[in-house]
């Protein structure tokens, strides 16, 4: 069983002003690169809503600043951005139970990998995609 984790590295959160710019409280600029950003707009309670909107872009910086204007339309949402690791995990499954009421109970080993996601223990008739 192969368990999907993202990871965060270098983040950085704070507003956006009107004019678009990044207001970063505890950082002055943010280095050149691509980054994950998570776009958050609170919003006015809606029933069966949790009020909060949740937009995901992928943003160049270059001197400091986004590239193309890439805030310009979500004036006043708080951000968080940051590089993402996808790691991967893997388990192999030892024991599989269901009691009385449903409880599905899972038992497994995790078995180590390396950085690009291989097996550093091999098992024959055991493959990972």
């Amino acid at each position: 069983m192969d368990v999907g984790q993202n990871e965060w590295q270098n983040i950085y959160s704070g507003r956006i002003d009107e004019d678009g710019s990044l207001n970063l409280p505890f950082k002055t600029s943010i280095p050149n690169g691509t980054y994950t950003v998570l776009l958050y707009q609170l919003g006015t309670y809606q029933p069966g809503s949790t009020g909060t909107s949740v937009v995901t872009l992928t943003v160049t910086f270059s001197n400091g600043a986004a590239t193309g204007g890439a805030f310009n339309a979500y004036k006043g949402y708080l951000f968080v951005l940051g590089n993402t690791v996808k790691q991967k995990r893997i388990f192999r499954v030892l024991e599989v139970q269901m009691d009385e009421e449903g409880e599905v109970t899972v038992r497994a080993m995790e078995h180590p990998c390396d950085a690009g996601g291989s097996l550093l223990t091999k098992f024959d008739g055991f493959t990972v995609s």
